[in-house]
């Protein structure tokens, strides 16, 4: 399949990690403490967004695997405005628009 979620890809930040992993800086124990920590830093952000409204901003983050001259590359999708205030809220830096592979 050509087109593919961001985030079963190799990537600096995992959001859906459901074991100890760390986010900004605080050590968290599965899911609900990271959806915790996020919904926290979001509203500190002032962004008053459902869950579920997080999490289709940032399933729209897609990406496509493209060859051109030879080379290959992943391609992602623009980011959505939502995406982008939730990346920014959480302090984390969206995935590259182009990644050669």
């Amino acid at each position: 399949d050509a087109q593919r979620d961001l985030f079963h890809q190799s990537l600096d930040l995992v959001l859906f990690d459901t074991t100890s992993t760390y986010f900004e800086g605080v050590r968290l124990e599965g899911f609900a403490r990271m959806e915790s920590a996020l919904r926290r830093l979001l509203k500190e952000q002032g962004l008053l967004l459902r869950w579920y409204e997080v999490m289709d901003a940032l399933r729209s983050v897609r990406a496509i695997d493209l060859e051109l001259a030879g080379q290959r590359y992943l391609v992602r999708t623009e980011l959505g405005a939502d995406a982008a205030r939730v990346f920014q809220a959480a302090g984390v830096r969206p995935p590259s628009q182009v990644t050669p592979l």
